[in-house]
């Protein structure tokens, strides 16, 4: 898999949402400012409110443009089978079911793109199965709790 390229589809993604924030959190504003979001009495705080979701939201887009900056800046690494796990890695995880990618990365976990007809998921570290990822082989198994029930993975590829 393209690596390269699975960068240049987050990214897009990435940039998609920003732009979607960027209008939400413009909207937010244009609320907040509005003549008819002035307090009619004190219990009135629909402005308030707006101007609190417009701050949230533009602290967000902030946060999204450093991520950004971070998925652009990456240089692809290609793994070979003896590597651990680690940020970069692109993994195929397999349960008795079906098979799952995912890509390591510092930031945007809960992310997907789809790249070559596979739907790709970032996990990060700090995320229960990144965590049990992190410093695996190709080949470990990996196991989950969802919903009360344990789900064993294997590490079918590492790229």
């Amino acid at each position: 898999m393209d690596k390269a390229a699975l960068l240049r589809c987050i990214v897009d993604e990435l940039e998609a949402n920003h732009e979607l924030l960027l209008r939400a959190a413009n909207a937010a504003h244009e609320e907040a400012t509005h003549e008819e979001s002035t307090a009619e009495n004190k219990y009135d705080t629909r402005g308030l409110e707006a101007s609190y979701l417009a701050e949230a939201q533009s602290r967000r887009a902030t946060e999204l443009e450093q991520t950004i900056r971070l998925f652009k800046s990456m240089k692809p690494r290609n793994f070979s089978d003896e590597d651990n796990i680690t940020l970069g890695a692109l993994v195929e995880l397999s349960d008795e079911d079906d098979s799952q990618w995912f890509f390591l990365a510092a930031r945007a976990g809960g992310t997907k793109v789809t790249l070559e007809g596979q739907t790709i998921s970032i996990l990060t570290p700090q995320s229960p199965l990144g965590k049990q990822l992190m410093g695996a082989q190709l080949g470990d198994p990996v196991e989950l709790r969802l919903r009360n029930k344990t789900v064993e993975y294997e590490i079918l590829q590492l790229f």
